[in-house]
């Protein structure tokens, strides 16, 4: 293996390194960030399920623009509307939602053990009331229905009457403007170990909200959306000016994205600490379970990310050089997109969208299920990312021979199969902390492959011209309408049944097709394919590293060039 060094290519390879490394610090986060301002699961899964309706024209729409007027400009204005919305989603007003709760004996109750709540394992329980309300004396109005302790919920049926000696014990939260309304049972007041649960109240509103949810929702969907489209479009303009540097210096697409993954590689070992140490957020006092609340804080990982951004916009426009390569004879608007209606070409692009089920489901969902029932902490949430790239880095050095010995099709489908596989995986770990999960993102490391035979593969059946439009296209099916559809199907298999078991049907479901599809292409679809890098060879605008179809001809003498 020859390795030399082309230094026309180290513009490029710096701008994908510090771009993969900005934003690897943004976008795992996105759903705690949402969290961590006061959304729920269920608004994720509507974030996650409507932006891309708005973000589905605008990307591609992006990508032909770039192939008319020039990347570089796009690549600039993509970079700073990332920066504008990521840096504004740091300020959006906060909603807090404060349920009632439950007190109970820790001497009586065993929260690990599979026993029912009984009415004397109550000490008390209370609720939060508007400043303008006084707490209710009536007791008989309250009947408790359900009771939710970490990620258990046990549906009761206590009604209290005055022969239960409740006494009410009434404070007022001056950081809350609010009130609070506790009920000992009994005439108790016991400093016993309590666990607090929340509780809910059969025909009695007892939740206290603060500020508006639906300001809340709808300003970072607005945001979300966005931010969606500047990424999407920032990434596919970057991934074909790449794979066009790539084709004029007969180098490779992945000698690019290895240095990406580096990028990706070293974010988490700054992130997860800073999550896990660094809190600018002022804690709050809870003044009905009386513990002090910090939310998570994302300003100065949001901020460290929109730094790296702005430099490399700049250097964007200093350095970078990339000039769009122009078809021989101008092509009407019909005849530029002739070659969607091959047969090949619809079934790749719908079985890409079915991919994006399971993007929606891991993007979405995976580090919450982590965090939030497994009990990950942030750093561990690092390491994962960590194994993800390392792996990454480790096998993009193959990527060309790969994809040039075995086709790009044949590394698509078994890059696909590993990464729904990971999913399935992660369904079926209950143990916390999910220490495996390490080893289950290590299978991520077949990502670079897969995006790798990507860009072959759109550049096979697409018009050379074309570049940055098939590359579009291909990333608004993945991460725009599959992923958008897939989170709101993660959502709803969510509710009818779990997260672990979410992960299980979107990955199996993931396997499932890719094998249908594998077959289908190998007994049908390739028949039709055109490869419009061979009728354009004479035209002198086809990169030979690009053809991945005369396996038997290939020289094993594998060049590496940077």
């Amino acid at each position: 293996m020859k390795f030399k060094i082309n230094p026309r290519l180290v513009p490029i390879c710096i701008y994908y390194f510090f771009l993969c490394f900005g934003n690897s610090i943004l976008w795992p986060y996105f759903t705690l960030q949402m969290r961590s301002i006061g959304l729920t699961l269920s608004d994720a899964a509507l974030v996650g399920g409507l932006a891309p309706v708005f973000a589905f024209i605008a990307t591609p729409l992006f990508g032909y623009i770039g192939d008319k007027i020039g990347y570089k400009i796009i690549l600039i204005v993509t970079i700073l509307l990332t920066i504008g919305t990521s840096a504004s989603m740091n300020f959006l007003p906060v909603y807090r939602e404060h349920s009632p709760k439950v007190a109970l004996n820790e001497q009586t109750f065993n929260l690990s053990s599979d026993q029912p709540i009984e009415k004397t394992d109550i000490i008390w329980f209370g609720y939060i009331s508007g400043n303008e309300k006084n707490c209710e004396t009536d007791i008989s109005v309250f009947l408790l229905t359900e009771v939710i302790c970490d990620d258990k919920t046990f549906a009761v049926e206590f009604s209290f009457q005055e022969s239960d000696q409740p006494n009410i014990y009434e404070a007022q939260c001056t950081e809350m403007n609010s009130t609070s309304c506790k009920y000992f049972l009994n005439g108790l007041q016991l400093n016993n170990s309590l666990q607090i649960c929340d509780a809910t109240f059969n025909d009695f509103d007892a939740k206290f909200q603060q500020g508006s949810h639906s300001l809340t929702l709808w300003a970072y969907f607005a945001l979300r959306t966005l931010l969606m489209i500047a990424m999407n479009a920032c990434y596919n303009i970057s991934d074909a000016s790449s794979a066009t540097i790539a084709k004029r210096e007969h180098s490779s697409f992945s000698v690019m994205m290895f240095f990406g993954n580096i990028g990706n590689l070293l974010a988490p070992f700054i992130i997860g600490p800073v999550l896990d140490n660094v809190n600018l957020n002022s804690k709050v006092f809870d003044c009905l379970s009386g513990l002090e609340i910090t939310a998570q804080d994302f300003k100065l990982p949001f901020s460290i990310s929109n730094g790296i951004l702005l430099v490399m916009a700049l250097f964007t426009f200093g350095c970078v050089d990339v000039t769009v390569e122009k078809p021989v004879r101008k092509l009407s608007f019909r005849e530029e997109f002739s070659w969607l209606a091959n047969p090949a070409v619809i079934a790749f692009y719908l079985f890409m969208f079915e991919f994006g089920f399971s993007q929606g489901a891991g993007d979405t969902y995976y580090f919450v299920y982590a965090q939030e029932e497994l009990k990950a902490s942030a750093t561990l949430l690092g390491y994962m990312q960590e194994a993800a790239q390392a792996t990454g880095i480790i096998m993009l050095p193959f990527a060309n021979f790969l994809i040039k010995r075995l086709g790009a099709v044949n590394m698509i489908c078994t890059s696909i199969l590993c990464l729904c596989g990971e999913l399935v995986l992660v369904g079926m770990t209950t143990s916390t902390p999910p220490w495996q999960f390490i080893g289950y993102k290590a299978l991520d490391g077949f990502f670079p492959l897969l995006w790798c035979s990507v860009i072959v593969y759109s550049g096979k059946i697409a018009p050379a011209a074309l570049t940055a439009t098939a590359i579009s296209l291909c990333s608004c099916i993945i991460w725009i309408a599959g992923k958008g559809v897939g989170t709101l199907l993660a959502g709803y298999l969510i509710e009818k049944f779990s997260l672990s078991l979410m992960f299980i049907i979107i990955g199996s479901s993931g396997m499932v097709s890719c094998i249908i599809y594998w077959i289908f292409y190998h007994l049908f679809l390739k028949k039709y394919e055109m490869n419009h890098q061979v009728n354009e060879k004479e035209k002198g605008v086809v990169n030979n590293d690009y053809e991945d179809d005369n396996y038997g001809d290939i020289s094993y003498k594998y060049n590496t060039r940077l």
